[in-house]
């Protein structure tokens, strides 16, 4: 998956989403589930009809969890929230 979207311009927001569920799943396999996540989705996005340069979420959310929380103690928490910017 990773290398076809990487091969395009620009990918529907879906693929992305989805692509980069498979990154936190993985981390997480990694980390040993020593972090939780959630994600939270308005319903105004049509996440089909959306495109977007492809792997431009996966860098922040790797930060977050490299530099956010792998130096806890505790258990973390990464969540990621998707908002309309078309109008009301």
């Amino acid at each position: 998956m990773v290398l076809n979207n990487s091969s395009k311009s620009f990918i529907p927001l879906e693929d992305e989403l989805e692509t980069l569920q498979l990154y936190i799943d993985l981390e997480r396999l990694r980390f040993k589930n020593s972090f939780d996540y959630s994600s939270t989705y308005s319903n105004k996005i049509d996440a089909d009809n959306i495109c977007i340069p492809p792997l431009i979420l996966q860098p922040f959310v790797e930060n977050a969890i490299w530099h956010g929380l792998m130096h806890k103690e505790t258990k973390g928490v990464v969540g990621k929230q998707h908002y309309s910017v078309f109008g009301n």
